[in-house]
């Protein structure tokens, strides 16, 4: 495929050389263990004029800003793991460059039709695993006043839908701090009426028996989802 500009050629040849496009991703999960990059986001921007793992290693700061969390909690099946990457959407010329891109070669199935806005709650679920915040954990371990506000958000909003809301609001407080803040602002939980972290353009777009490649997009970047299990 020929791609559209210098800089894609670039970043396609970045790729060659690691296969997981050489950029450090933001969210890395595997077998439940969860690890962030709160830096990840900057380095995208900065990926041909910034430190890289070709030119300094694995103590580039770039890759010692992995934190390992235990707010985040997540569950799949089998041996399984997850990485989420974001590219600014000017290397490509278009969203079908981008979805070709991440595409693997040998998956024969077709991509599933495109959403127009996905809760990233969502997201994670249809690419293989589902995401929560482990507010007990926030509790015990978080200073005084989390744990009042907390305290005090389930005693206000009793039962399973206050609990589901509390979720959402941590999950989104914990998805801005990582991504940004999302650009949509009128999602909204159906059956809770919690505010969702929203992406738009979510499709899964190759899979096969063991692995499955998503994107979406968010603000000026696009997000690649890589799931695969045994």
């Amino acid at each position: 495929m020929a791609y559209s500009n210098e800089l894609m050629q670039k970043f396609v040849a970045r790729r060659r050389n690691h296969p997981y496009f050489n950029l450090p991703p933001v969210i890395s999960i595997e077998n439940g263990r969860v690890d962030i990059n709160p830096k990840a986001l900057l380095f995208s921007i900065e990926a041909f004029n910034s430190v890289s793992r070709t030119t300094e290693g694995e103590n580039a700061p770039i890759y010692k800003a992995v934190t390992r969390t235990a707010k985040l909690q997540a569950t799949s099946w089998g041996d399984w793991g997850l990485s989420v990457y974001a590219v600014k959407t000017s290397y490509f010329a278009n969203r079908e460059e981008f979805n070709q891109f991440i595409k693997h070669q040998y998956f024969e199935q077709e991509p599933q039709p495109m959403q127009t806005v996905i809760a990233l709650r969502d997201a994670f679920r249809q690419t293989g695993v589902e995401i929560t915040v482990d507010y007990q954990h926030l509790m015990e371990s978080g200073d005084k006043e989390m744990r009042i506000r907390i305290q005090e958000f389930l005693w206000m909003n009793p039962g399973p839908y206050g609990e589901r809301r509390l979720q959402d609001r941590l999950l989104n407080a914990t998805f801005g701090q990582l991504f940004g803040a999302s650009t949509i602002t009128d999602l909204h939980d159906e059956e809770t009426g919690a505010k969702q972290f929203a992406l738009s353009d979510f499709q899964v777009c190759c899979q096969d028996g063991n692995e499955r490649r998503a994107a979406a997009r968010h603000g000026e970047f696009y997000l690649f989802f890589r799931f695969g299990t045994s």
